[in-house]
């Protein structure tokens, strides 16, 4: 589903030489995989999300998404496919406040063209989250944990193919958190492919791969993990899969 090479991105500092914060990352996520990103504060890892998101350009490198080179696709081409392929979730909620949670998760779809029935598909992404008797509240009636399941849907109305959150238990308590996590590996097990930054080491075991990002670089010691639990790099060559 995704290959980056050889990705670079920095940025300018106010006073001061450009900061490099992505220093030449190859990627590869294969189509279904449930990863998280960990890494020190500063390493690059939200960076590395908004690239993944359309949301910015690297400086130099390539991204396939889906087959298709992004490198070189206008503003309006890279919106399109955003639209279509990816869900992000953050951790600000950025839930509209004057906005039941079914209208929050139709936002979306005003850039759609292609669907029939907007409620109906804001109805059922609801319900895949556990939300069908909170549709019509506000974020303002709804806790920590359900205002993140109404973020989540508003993700997936689009059915997108890939699901990117950016320290989406962050906000949350333990068993808010754990509840969120909980949906991500539903959502894993249905087949769609999500990709997560986190702090908190007990999530990221959750994840069938972990990514450790430092310094602007995957390191080495990426982890990969099985049905038997947790292998190091060493066991299954990161580089396989990176």
């Amino acid at each position: 589903m995704i290959r980056m090479r050889k990705i670079c991105k920095s940025f300018q500092r106010p006073d001061g030489p450009r900061l490099e914060v992505l220093k030449g990352i190859d990627l590869d996520i294969e189509t279904g995989e449930l990863i998280a990103v960990v890494g020190p504060s500063g390493a690059g890892k939200s960076t590395l999300m908004n690239l993944l998101g359309l949301l910015d350009r690297p400086d130099a490198g390539s991204y396939e998404l889906a087959d298709t080179s992004v490198a070189g696709l206008p503003s309006d081409a890279l919106a399109q496919l955003r639209n279509r392929k990816i869900g992000f979730v953050f951790q600000q909620f950025h839930l509209l406040p004057r906005a039941s949670a079914i209208e929050n998760v139709e936002l979306p779809l005003t850039y759609a063209d292609d669907v029939e029935d907007p409620t109906a598909r804001a109805m059922a992404a609801l319900r895949q989250v556990g939300l069908e008797d909170r549709m019509t509240h506000y974020p303002n009636e709804l806790s920590g944990g359900q205002q993140q399941r109404v973020a989540i849907a508003r993700a997936l109305v689009t059915k997108p193919d890939l699901i990117l959150a950016d320290e989406p238990t962050g906000n949350l308590d333990r068993s808010a958190g754990e509840g969120v996590m909980g949906l991500f590996r539903e959502l894993h097990e249905d087949g769609r492919t999500i990709l997560f930054n986190t702090h908190n080491p007990e999530l990221a075991r959750l994840a069938s791969r972990i990514l450790h990002i430092e310094d602007g670089q995957v390191t080495p010691g990426d982890l990969m993990k099985s049905e038997d639990g947790v292998k190091s790099g060493d066991d299954r060559t990161s580089g396989d899969r990176l």
